[in-house]
């Protein structure tokens, strides 16, 4: 397969690709060059993949409940 660099220095990975990769569009790439050749690796850090995964989610599906208040501190006064 061939691609082709523009003026702004951005590549387009096929299609194909990016489905066999599961890449979806925000995702982050480690790109390293390795002689003659450039590697796109998918970054497969737990903090990435938290982050990635808490931009999928618009909002919390039910509500944070505090288990045991009576341990909590009091809150500062303003």
């Amino acid at each position: 397969m061939h691609t082709v660099v523009s003026s702004k220095g951005q590549v387009v990975i096929p299609l194909k690709i990016r489905e066999e990769m599961d890449l979806s569009p925000g995702e982050l790439l480690e790109v390293s060059l390795h002689g003659q050749s450039l590697i796109l690796s998918k970054n497969e850090s737990g903090l990435d993949q938290w982050l990635m995964a808490r931009k999928r989610r618009s909002a919390l599906k039910k509500p944070l409940v505090v288990d045991r208040p009576e341990e909590m501190p009091p809150a500062p006064k303003l």
